[in-house]
This record gives structure tokens, sequence and C-alpha cells, in this order.
């Protein structure tokens, strides 16, 4: 039995005493092991080491294949081989010699090595055609008697320049299916232009008159006029009287507006004879239009037994009404005549006396008028019946602490009065019921639920201040609002009431609640000896290990419930004579299993006596 570290264990240079490897008479017992595990053989004693590599166990000592470097990283180094073979494995610049009479031969499998950037090496004879290695001297020693294609194209031009150059005299011919591609790989059409533009070259087409089948003429209308290449321009029409211009000239249109009798229509003007003749103005048969232009009072009827009789077509512009000007009179009209008269003056003033007419807004606390003119309605103003004042700005009415008005509420004349004689008693005063609810102001309002970024600190609304969601649930019938309040749930805060609960305490204090742990009747830890006296532990020691078993549901330890999966534990030091160094209280390593249900196991290595530990036990929730 041993205590199982499921990492690695780093002791930080802390010195490890009397520790004894693992020990087994063959390899075969050991099994298979991992890299570096060690174990010792007790048939033919000494240290074994396993090598994941040869997959065997392999011997730790003098006389081995396992070969030790003399000195530090990046050093000189020996290598006792001791008869055995010497396998170099590692990365770059592992292997370095030093001196002029050193020499490092390696032989390497037939994939080659890969050597790293800067490596030097012995440059050949020139001409040397072998498997040797070639250094970047012995390369540019061989192409330097290469001619380059400036060379080979242009004769003598040997400067070592890169640019190719004809002599004069001398043609660069292409073949009947050569062709000069550009850069973007085009070859370019029939016709067109290798052109630079300054970064690349490519392929143009110039533009020609011939390019330009069709050319179009347009005006300030919708129309216009669609030319091929070429052809003749014809223009005729009504009213077209002449046509000029020609070939690559200027096109000019002369239209005359002449008169083609009854198939058009032109507007004419009629004046009369004299200021007061008499006579008529008849449209022509052809549909002229008789406009009459003049200045005021140039048409008067003269008489009583004459008439003017105007036929005007409907409409509302100024061409089609009769437009009056200066201050014309009519007769008026009977009071209640619901006819098509026309209605004076006077007749509108006696048909809406007593009718409401609005007037302005007020300030009901100093009296003023809104309507600029600074009249204070309490003390300027002459009333008629019917006017019409509202409140813009709130204050007692006439001065009268028992007429308070706010801004929406109105009033109306009942008794006129000449200005300065107004009283309270010749109003009508008319409340708005608009005025808004406060605390302590009945008025207008609404119950709603606060949303939750809006809410004060330390309470609650709901997560879209809707009305039902909340703590608070706000409903309507009848324009009367409904409140309750919602009891809590896992998902949802609402009014709750705390109960007691194994373990647990409630008392209230002012509707305050406070909750404490009933220790005394549910523990939450407990400390046991390792002791078989006891009726919750049971000693047993077999082949050189004992056993304490445990059972934490015990009601001298926690109780009926508590399974021992949900128990930490800890050994503690109860008997300092039990080894070396102890002292009572001292944390010591056992192994500790735990059964599916009540029981905790402590076991230990060798015959340990009761009372020689006591466990630490910690329930958890």
């Amino acid at each position: 039995m041993a205590i199982n570290f499921l990492n690695n264990v780093n002791f930080n240079s802390i010195q490890t005493e009397n520790i004894v490897i693992e020990n087994f008479a063959t390899d075969a017992l050991a099994g298979a092991g991992v890299e570096g595990q060690l174990y010792w053989n007790t048939t033919v004693p000494g240290l074994r080491g396993y090598d994941v590599t040869a997959a065997a166990w392999i011997p730790i000592g003098t006389n081995n294949d396992i070969l030790t470097f003399a000195g530090g990283t990046g050093g000189n180094q020996t290598v006792d081989l001791n008869a055995q073979t010497f396998t170099v494995a590692g990365t770059t610049n592992q292997i370095v010699t030093t001196g002029s009479a050193q020499t490092l031969t390696l032989s390497f499998p037939t994939a080659g090595v890969t050597l790293p950037n800067g490596s030097v090496a012995t440059t050949q004879t020139a001409g040397d055609n072998s498997t040797k290695v070639a250094t970047t001297a012995f390369v540019a020693a061989a192409v330097g008697g290469q001619d380059t294609l400036a060379e080979i194209l242009t004769v003598g031009n040997t400067t070592g320049g890169t640019d190719i150059a004809v002599s004069a005299g001398d043609d660069i011919t292409f073949t009947a299916t050569s062709a000069i591609v550009d850069p973007g790989g085009s070859k370019g059409t029939n016709g067109q232009y290798l052109v630079s533009t300054g970064a690349t070259i490519d392929w143009i087409t110039l533009p020609t008159l011939d390019n330009y089948d069709k050319w179009k003429l347009t005006g300030t209308g919708a129309g216009q006029l669609e030319v091929i290449s070429g052809a003749d321009i014809t223009i005729s029409g009504d009213g077209v009287t002449a046509i000029t211009g020609g070939s690559n000239q200027a096109l000019t249109l002369a239209l005359a507006n002449t008169d083609k009798g009854s198939a058009q229509t032109f507007f004419k003007t009629f004046t009369m004879s004299g200021t007061n003749s008499s006579g008529s103005i008849a449209a022509a048969a052809n549909n002229d239009t008789g406009v009459l232009a003049g200045t005021a009072n140039q048409i008067n009827i003269v008489g009583g037994t004459k008439t003017a009789t105007w036929s005007l077509a409907g409409g509302s512009t100024t061409a089609t009404r009769l437009n009056l000007t200066g201050t014309p009179t009519a007769p008026t009209p009977s009071s209640g005549d619901d006819s098509t008269r026309i209605a004076t003056t006077a007749f509108v003033q006696a048909a809406v006396t007593g009718l409401l007419e609005f007037k302005s807004g007020f300030n009901a606390n100093t009296g003023i008028i809104a309507d600029g003119s600074g009249d204070d309605l309490y003390t300027d103003r002459a009333i008629a019946v019917g006017d019409y004042y509202v409140v813009t700005v709130a204050g007692n009415f006439f001065g009268n602490a028992a007429t308070p008005l706010t801004p929406g509420d109105s009033v109306i004349v009942q008794t006129a009065e000449a200005a300065g004689s107004a009283a309270e008693a010749d109003f009508i005063v008319v409340q708005s019921d608009t005025d808004l609810a406060t605390y302590a102001t009945v008025g207008l309002g609404n119950v709603n639920v606060e949303s939750d970024t809006g809410i004060a600190a330390g309470y609650h609304g709901s997560s879209g201040g809707a009305a039902t969601g909340g703590v608070l649930n706000v409903s309507y019938t009848s324009g009367t609002a409904d409140i309750a309040l919602r009891e809590s749930t896992a998902a949802a805060l609402g009014i709750v009431s705390i109960v007691e609960g194994d373990g647990i305490d409630v008392t209230y204090s002012s509707g305050a609640a406070t909750i404490a742990q009933d220790i005394a009747n549910n523990p939450a830890t407990k400390l046991v000896d390792l002791n078989s006296s006891l009726g919750a532990v049971t000693r047993t020691f077999a082949n050189g290990i004992t056993t304490y078993d445990l059972e934490v549901d015990n009601s001298g330890v926690f109780g009926t419930g508590v399974l021992s999966a949900n128990v930490l534990a800890e050994v503690q030091v109860k008997d300092a004579s039990i080894f070396t160094g102890a002292s009572v209280g001292m944390t010591v390593y056992a192994e500790v299993t735990r059964t599916v249900s009540d029981a905790i196991k402590f076991t230990f290595a060798g015959n340990s006596a009761n009372n020689s530990y006591k466990v630490w036990l910690t329930r958890m929730a």
C-alpha cells in the first residue's frame, strides 16, 4: 500500500532522508518502466534504470554504455567510450572542435545532414566535377567565365552592364509569329499603340473621328435629336421660317410666331371705349380668351337701373377669381340668413356675439395677458361675453386664495364689463383636471414598476420596467391599480420568510432575520482518536499494515445521514513517542480512502497502536 502522488514532487533542494528504492529480484518482477525509473536488484545487488529506447532495464554504475561529457555545455568535451559505441545526438552547434590540429569526422546516414547557415568548407580546384562540397567562391569562379544575356544579345557589350544595347545599324527582327507582350500579358490588337504610363507599359487605341458614329442634340426640354455621323440634319415644323448652317458650322434656327387661325390659341386684349360707355365683351368662336386689364375704379356702374353681371370660372388662382381691393361695401343680410349672399362684417359680429372667442393665455398670479400687449386682465382689459382665456402661469384668480388656478385651467366671460371694471364674478372658471399628482397633492398619475437601470440603490425593479415582472405586480381594472408582492423563487427576487432547518438557527429583531449555524446539533468539525475502543472506530492489523475504519455517520462523530465523501480528513500525531522527531499535533500522511457511504479508511505501514494518531474531520455542505 502506498500514497499516490498524481503530479511531480519538487523538494526544492531539500534533503530527502532515509529513502529506500523499490526492491525486486529480477527485471521481470520490476515490469516495464518509464524513462529514468529506478529499482534495486536484490539478486545481483545493484541499481538499475529503465531505457525506453532499448525497452530494457540497464545497470547504473561503472563499465556501462552510458557516456558522460567532461566539462560544461559548449566547451571542449571529452568522451570516454569505454569500448562502447558512441552515438552523437543533439541540435545545431552542440559539437565544436577548436585548434588547427583537431579533426572531427562524422559518418551520416544516406539521408544526409543539414548544415547551419554560415558553414564553411575548403574551396575545390576549378573544374572539379565530383561530390565534394562546393563553396560560394567555387561557384562564383565557375560562372565568372560565362557570357551574360546582354553579352550574348549585344555584340561587343562585355563591360558588365545589365542593359541591352543595339549597335548602330543593327536591327531587332521579329518573325511572323513573334509579338511584343506588355507586363499584363496582352499582345494588343490591330491598330493599337504601345504607350508608357510612367509606371508600366500598356496597349491603347487612339481616338479618331471615324470612331464616333452617332451624335445627340439635346435641349432644355425632354426631347433630343440623334444624328448619324455623316448624315444631313433637317428640322421642319410649324413656325420654322429659317434654317442656317452647314457642314462643320453652328446651327441657327429662326422661329416666328405666326397666326394659323382657329387651330391655334393666342391671347388677346379687349379695350372698352370710354369711361361709362355701354358695350359687351364676348369671346370669339375660335376660343380666344378675353382679358380685362386696368387699374382701380376703371369699371363703374352708374344709375339705379343698371346691373353688372360677372360670370367667373371656378378655382382659387389669381386668374380665375374676382379680386376686390380698397374698402368695398355690401348690404348686410338679415340675422339668421343662410344663403349665398355676401356676409358683411356687421352680419358676422352679430352672429358671433355671445359665442366663445379665444383671446389669449394669461398669468393667473399677475393677470398679465400673454399677447404681448402688457395688459392686465384684472384691471386693464374690457371684456365681452364669450371671451376665453387659458392659464399659462399658476396663481390665485383675482388674488383669491380660494380660487387657485394652474396651467391648463381656463376662464370664460359671462358678463361684459368696461376696462378696469372686471371682477371674479364676471367669469366662469373651468378646471382642466390635468394637474399631476405629487406625494402631497391629489392629481393625475399612474403606478408603474421601475426598471432595473433606474431604481434607487437598495431596491428592486423589473428587467424591462414593465407593469408586471418585478418584485411588485401592478395591474389595472377600470382605472384602479392593484399592487401585489411576488413570492421569491430560486430564479426571481420577491418577499421571503426564513424558517429554521437542520443545523440552522433563525432569530428576528425589528423585522431583521439573523441566521446562525446550530453547532450544538450540527457540528461542522470533529477531532476523533484512532482508537478501536470507540464505537465509531475499527482497527485491523495484517501483513504488516494497520487499518482504521472510521464511521462518520456514528452519533459520536457527525451523526446519521453524513456521507464519507463529504468529509475532509487530516491525520495528526497524538503520541509523540511513535517515531523520532514526532510531536503532538504534527500532520502526517497515511493512505486515506472512502467507502461509498459512511466510512473513511486510514492505512499505516507497520503495527500502529491505538491512540498513536488522531484525525481532524471537516464536514462539507
